[in-house]
């Protein structure tokens, strides 16, 4: 009789590795997100809404699936992005907080942490929580995003004010969380350059500022510069084409 294969009847597949499970994640709710477009562009009233709505929470579903992966490979590469990831589509499950803090605790220098402190900010008592995140013992990046986020959401209600009086008093706030950011975040060119740019928007490009002057050519090809308009009420129309 002959002797059978020492592999026969054995499974000898290898288990997935995190950055291979992390992959199949990302393809199965894409595959899945393809589905349901299709489904709505085919379906109409009541029936495509709930398509829709399914569509929506589709990251819900799947929050779980990433946050165990990060749980289970902390010291992965691939643990904050998977982090990440529920931080930004797994809002309203109770694995969002979860991610949000771990991410912020353990992997302070990732990408995502920008994005984390502008979810956080939007969302309610947002300017609140963020306060409470400078006051918090971490790391200066952190921070850094905190401030900037913080000093952005104060600096979006400076335009709607206006001219009112207490529009000042507010540009002031947004100004001083926003220099924070620059300061906390000198080291991080991406967090330096997003203060920088706020600052300036906040500084001299807002209502009631005087426009900075511009150069161009009109319809004629003539050279003009918005200054030549002095004293005139000037309408700029910006416009692009792709």
């Amino acid at each position: 009789m002959l002797a059978l294969p020492a592999s026969q009847g054995r499974d000898d597949k290898k288990p997935q590795s995190a950055k291979e499970q992390y992959a199949a994640l990302m393809k199965d709710f894409s595959t899945q997100q393809r589905e349901i477009v299709a489904e709505v562009q085919k379906a109409k009233g009541d029936e495509q809404q709930k398509l829709i709505q399914k569509y929506y929470g589709l990251g819900k579903d799947f929050a779980e699936k990433f946050y165990k992966l990060a749980d289970d490979n902390p010291k992965d590469p691939v643990a904050p992005d998977a982090l990440a990831w529920v931080v930004q589509n797994g809002g309203g499950t109770p694995f969002h907080e979860k991610a949000t803090d771990r991410l912020i605790e353990k992997y302070p220098e990732h990408a995502a942490i920008r994005q984390v402190f502008q979810n956080l900010g939007r969302g309610p008592g947002g300017e609140d929580t963020l306060k409470k995140y400078l006051e918090k013992d971490v790391k200066p990046r952190v921070k850094a995003a905190a401030a900037l986020a913080l000093g952005e959401n104060i600096a979006s209600r400076v335009d709607r004010l206006g001219e009112k009086p207490e529009a000042e008093k507010v540009a002031a706030e947004a100004d001083k969380y926003l220099s924070q950011a620059l300061d906390l975040g000198k080291d991080s060119a991406d967090l330096k350059q997003d203060a920088e740019r706020a600052l300036n928007i906040l500084r001299n490009l807002r209502v009631g500022k005087q426009a900075p002057d511009i150069k161009g050519a009109d319809l004629d090809g003539k050279e003009f510069k918005l200054s030549d308009y002095r004293g005139k009420v000037v309408l700029l129309d910006f416009w692009g084409n792709w």
